[in-house]
């Protein structure tokens, strides 16, 4: 990558991207599932108690009781994981995106960032004790440390530039590497250098698990899976009962193992089972819920099994039955989702789901709707009376806080996605079709308005009794679809969109100011209650499903790929808050005040933030301190690529320089506005001669030095 980085404005753009994922959660926490919902990859016990998992944007979780029970820990980063080890019940390495490398020495009460000196991406980490280890990872990355990790040395010897899945110790000396295109390399002499080994297959190998002294089997590709009794000098391939990819693979003893894959149709994962050390594969029905990826055979009867969406498994019999172990309220499609206060909230969803909370989600109760049908929108009128709506013109009404739902007739037989009320009597619902139906007598009758047409109504908000806007897209040209009334819905009068695309959410701030959202970072505000609108600079490209504000200044919207955007300035800029705790579709979002707000998304996501989402809370292992400020360099001395890393302790310009010997300062981070948090960023010393030089960071009117010497090449 070093290549391509020329001069200090492509350095910024790498840093600023790099940040995005370093920095802490951004104030967003799990309520379901629990203990987290991010997709989990790799697992790894050290003895039958205590076992870690790691996974997606810095999960880690752990147990102490054999699995029974999980706790989150944090993370000092937010790069996904690939894989984890324990040398013991202390000390623990994760490796994962962009050469991250995080330790701990407390069995994961906290963890601490290790400098890698490679952005490759790691996908495997293994120990023999607490000082020797080997990472591998993307383009053939080979990491080797002697001292826990306090210094990590790239390995070049093995010239292969293939990705490098797995890697395990056999002994002190002997360890095995597997990778793409059947690659296996070996080393006799623990790690300094490497011998490429025929695998007889040209299929990836994702995963290799010691089965005894000398031997191992490594598990890949279209369920290949090939055998070691050697040491890994030969390999014979084994009899495969599946055609799916086999992910990882683990052996309890010499003779019990367990190899798991991807979710193939009419299967929902792949396992498979051998008692006699590899040498045979008996299939096994695999009860998981999500796609399996990583595995552990604790003891000959006890597995455990991670997968996406925090999938956590557990069997006692050797993999033949399993039980779940993270919980989850639901793992269905949600809707919506709306607060009365900071304690009393409601979800809708698909099949007549209704969620209740009355204590700010940190438990949720399903509610009995007497439907089937999918609910798609609800109004909190307040705490104990909500209406909803769905397909096929459903709307249902509760006077009691949901303990009984009774059927409304709305007169349309045509799908409601959205509805709204501007006090207890005055309401309206929209829909497929150009459908309006409007009530004011608080829903017990509804009455049908004209659109003026056959759009697909996505939203409604009401500002008052009689002004209201109406958001949604022409199905045949998929352009966007405004509609205004100031007479109470008599009337809708059509407004022009700036924007062209799909049309789906609208909210406003105060009586003038409002917003509205759609597919590829659509956003568009009026300060005229909705007359004219103009479009606001939106920082991703990403489609956007729903918008909200608490107040006049402060409002948030969410969308695909986990996108969460903040404005304090009433819609004006939008902070992008993206990737902070998900991967998952975001589809609806709800805010009782300016700090206390949930997000709901795809396979059941539940997140919530009594912070508006931002991260207060410094991550272990560093101070996120104005004063105070860590700073940290590595030069890879082949390569010539060099690793910056420093913490910015609250919003500020921020500018970094090296200088030289003669104070000629040669910027590296052109002034920059960065968030609090912890960054890095690479670039080449081949860029500058041979010499003494210092660092120069300033943030804030602090300034702060460090050395840094370019070798003679």
């Amino acid at each position: 990558m070093s290549s391509l980085i020329r001069g200090p404005f492509l350095l910024t753009a790498l840093l600023l991207s790099l940040s995005q994922n370093l920095h802490a959660h951004a104030g967003w926490f799990w309520q379901n599932p629990l203990p987290q919902g991010g997709g989990l990859v790799a697992i790894a016990f050290v003895d039958p108690k205590n076992g870690t998992a790691v996974g997606e944007y810095g999960a880690i979780v752990h147990t102490a009781d054999g699995g029974r029970t999980w706790d989150r820990q944090k993370s000092p980063v937010n790069f996904s994981f690939a894989g984890v080890w324990f040398a013991d019940a202390l000390h623990g390495t994760a490796v994962g995106w962009s050469g991250t490398i995080i330790h701990t020495t407390d069995a994961g009460e906290s963890w601490s960032y290790q400098m890698s000196g490679t952005i490759a991406s790691l996908r495997s980490v293994c120990f023999y004790d607490a000082l020797h280890g080997i990472a591998v990872g993307d383009a053939g990355t080979i990491l080797r440390t002697t001292n826990g990790g306090d210094t990590w040395t790239p390995n070049s010897a093995s010239s292969s530039s293939v990705n490098l899945h797995s890697v395990r110790y056999l002994d002190a000396s002997n360890i095995i590497i597997v990778g793409t295109k059947g690659k296996i390399l070996r080393s006799d002499d623990g790690g300094e250098d490497w011998d490429s080994e025929s695998s007889e297959t040209s299929n990836a190998l994702f995963a290799f698990a010691v089965a005894g002294p000398r031997v191992g089997t490594a598990v890949g590709q279209g369920g290949v899976a090939i055998r070691t009794t050697d040491g890994g000098k030969s390999w014979r391939s084994q009899l495969s009962l599946t055609s799916a990819d086999l992910t990882d693979v683990s052996f309890s003893d010499a003779t019990h193992g367990t190899a798991i894959g991807k979710t193939i149709p009419g299967n929902a994962g792949t396992q498979q089972r051998t008692t006699d050390g590899g040498a045979t594969w008996t299939s096994q029905v695999s009860e998981a819920s999500a796609s399996i990826v990583g595995i552990a055979c604790v003891s000959t009867t006890a597995v455990f099994a991670v997968g996406g969406h925090g999938l956590i498994m557990r069997s006692k019999d050797g993999g033949a039955a399993w039980t779940p172990v993270s919980s989850t309220i639901t793992t269905e499609l949600l809707s919506n989702v709306a607060f009365s206060s900071a304690t009393v909230g409601t979800i809708v969803g698909v099949r007549g789901l209704i969620l209740h909370t009355s204590n700010g989600g940190t438990s949720w109760s399903k509610q009995e709707s007497g439907s089937t049908r999918h609910i798609k929108d609800l109004a909190v009128i307040d705490a104990s009376t909500i209406e909803v709506v769905g397909m096929k013109g459903t709307i249902l009404r509760t006077t009691n806080g949901g303990e009984k739902w009774m059927p409304q007739e709305s007169g349309v037989v045509e799908d409601l996605n959205s509805v709204a009320f501007a006090d207890r009597s005055v309401g309206t619902a929209v829909g497929a079709q150009g459908t309006i139906v409007h009530t004011v007598n608080g829903g017990k009758d509804w009455s049908i308005q004209q659109s003026g047409g056959t759009a697909a109504l996505m939203d409604v908000a009401l500002v008052n009794a009689s002004h209201g806007l109406i958001v949604g897209f022409d199905r045949a040209t998929r352009a966007g679809v405004i509609l205004s009334t100031d007479d109470g819905g008599r009337t809708w009068e059509q407004r022009t969109s700036p924007a062209k695309g799909r049309l789906v959410s609208v909210a406003f701030a105060d009586a003038h100011v409002g917003v509205i959202v759609g597919e590829r970072g659509v956003i568009l505000r009026t300060e005229d209650g909705g007359t004219s609108w103009k479009s606001v600079v939106c920082p991703v490209q990403n489609s956007l499903a729903c918008v909200t504000f608490s107040n006049a200044t402060v409002g948030v919207i969410v969308g695909e790929n986990g996108t969460i955007l903040r404005t304090i300035d009433g819609g004006r800029t939008w902070e992008n808050q993206t990737g902070s705790i998900t991967f998952d579709h975001l589809v609806a979002v709800s805010f009782t005040s300016a700090t206390t707000g949930s997000i709901i998304g795809n396979y059941g996501t539940i997140l919530r933030t009594t912070t508006g989402g931002i991260d207060v809370r410094p991550a272990d292992g560093y101070s996120y301190d104005r004063e105070r400020v860590f700073m940290s360099s590595t030069e890879d001395p082949v390569t010539h690529s060099v690793v910056f890393v420093f913490t910015v302790g609250a919003t500020a310009l921020v500018h970094v320089e090296l200088v030289d010997a003669q104070q000629k300062a040669k910027p590296i981070i052109v002034p920059s506005v960065m968030k609090r948090g912890l960054y890095h960023f690479e670039f080449s010393s081949k860029d500058f001669a041979p010499g003494a030089y210092q660092y120069r960071y300033e943030c804030d009117g602090i300034v702060r030095t460090l050395p840094f010497i370019v070798q003679p090449r």
